[in-house]
């Protein structure tokens, strides 16, 4: 023992001395906003948990001081949260346990009843309304639901987002808000209905669908001394893997200058600049849309031959090819492989080795592929996921395209991914016009 505790009665606490309480042992504070947990000053933790015995032995006479603890210990491994030493991200399913532990402890307080009464009774109406629509397992549903609401990343804020979200309907935030070409939040709402079925959108588990202005910066495994020079000078964050992340347009092409050693913003090829990013490959993630500054539609001949009237247009169907191909890296998680059978995924590896445009490009589907493999110097896996997504986006926009410039791909992806729209970019962009 660290020393005795003020107030401390060996008597009354004596568990505190046999340091087989796990209030003994090393506790932390762990910031949900940060990745790596913070010490916190153990005798405080442990003053509060001597306070609660007594609260508890005082509420449950029956219980002595080292029932209670035990009592504690158990309510902390059914329901999660601990009472004292560690701060949570509070939410719904927090407030739910919390106030659970409490009743449990006959701790709770007639409001306090009342609210967890009210709690529990709103998790099952929207757990069966979600049932009701999807034909999901209520128990899987009630898993789902928590993990959502209690995601670091801000996945659900609310019981209705959640059943918005496990319906198929993920939330769409930031593209009228946007310094790039407007579309409507509700158009790619529209856009996500008619171009995916529903079960498709479920199966991606994608939660929200976000638009801003910052700017994403890919760099290499070998380019540690860079990145760490970029952050000491302000002007990038980390953001996930290689990936960093720029607050404005100054500090991105500071950053870009740097990467590609030149002096002036005229001479970038903007080398490592990327538009998206859609989450880890498992579980629930949200795609985030960056700027698409410097992004000019006569580079892609999709674009300019997929029939849209304005460069305006062709940024839209720009960005909404986007979503589509970042939609398409969440079948590359665990839960879609076993559906989505594996071996297609060799399918294709196979033909992108075979399948080949001369007269467009060595090899991949799009120039952003031949970044990854020249570049970036993404392995195998990266590359045929990455070619994948690409073919996507060109199936959705400009799928006569495809069609005639890599027919193999074009009929893998008819084959095997039924639920996807071919043209459903450039049905979304001529309906925002009307």
């Amino acid at each position: 023992m660290e020393g005795k505790l003020e107030g401390f009665d060996p008597a009354k606490h004596k568990m505190l001395e046999d340091k087989k309480s796990w209030v003994n042992k090393e506790t932390y504070n762990f910031l949900l906003s940060e990745y790596l947990p913070k010490k916190v000053e153990s005798q405080e933790v442990k003053n509060q948990y001597n306070e609660f015995v007594d609260r508890i032995v005082a509420a449950n006479p029956d219980l002595s001081s080292q029932q209670a603890y035990d009592k504690i210990q158990e309510l902390e491994e059914k329901y999660s949260p601990k009472f004292f030493g560690t701060i949570y991200n509070e939410n719904l399913v927090f407030e739910r346990e919390r106030l659970s532990q409490l009743e449990e402890l006959n701790l709770a307080t007639e409001e306090e009843k009342q609210t967890l009464e009210q709690l529990k009774l709103d998790f099952a109406r929207i757990t069966a309304e979600i049932a009701e629509a999807t034909g999901d397992n209520p128990e899987k549903i009630k898993k789902n639901l928590d993990t959502i609401l209690t995601n670091y990343k801000n996945i659900a804020r609310d019981l209705f987002e959640a059943k918005e979200i496990m319906v198929g309907n993920p939330i769409v935030e930031g593209f009228e808000e946007t310094q790039d070409v407007h579309i409507p939040n509700d158009s790619i709402r529209e856009f996500l209905k008619n171009t995916f079925t529903p079960q498709a959108l479920r199966e991606a588990e994608i939660g929200r669908i976000e638009k801003d202005d910052k700017y994403l910066i890919m760099t290499t495994s070998r380019m540690d001394a860079q990145r760490n020079e970029l952050k000491t000078r302000g002007l990038v964050v980390e953001f996930s893997g290689n990936m960093l992340l720029a607050e404005n347009r100054e500090k991105y092409l500071q950053a870009e200058m740097f990467l590609e050693e030149v002096d002036d913003p005229s001479q970038l090829k903007h080398t490592f600049k990327i538009r998206s990013s859609s989450g880890e490959s498992y579980d629930f993630a949200n795609i985030l849309v960056r700027s698409f500054d410097f992004s000019k539609p006569e580079d892609f001949d999709y674009l300019t031959t997929a029939g849209l009237e304005s460069e305006e247009d062709q940024m839209r169907a720009y960005i909404l090819g986007t979503i589509a191909h970042e939609i398409t890296h969440r079948y590359e998680t665990y839960q879609i492989r076993l559906q989505i059978q594996s071996r297609i995924f060799e399918e294709y590896k196979q033909i992108l080795e075979e399948e080949i445009a001369p007269q467009l490009r060595p090899k991949f589907v799009s120039d952003y592929v031949f970044k990854h493999f020249e570049i970036y110097k993404s392995n195998e896996e990266i590359l045929s996921n990455e070619d994948l997504s690409e073919t996507v986006r060109l199936y959705t926009t400009n799928p006569g395209y495809l069609k005639n410039n890599y027919p193999r791909r074009f009929s893998f992806i008819e084959k095997n991914f039924p639920f996807i729209k071919a043209g459903g970019v450039i049905e979304a962009v001529k309906g925002i016009k009307k």
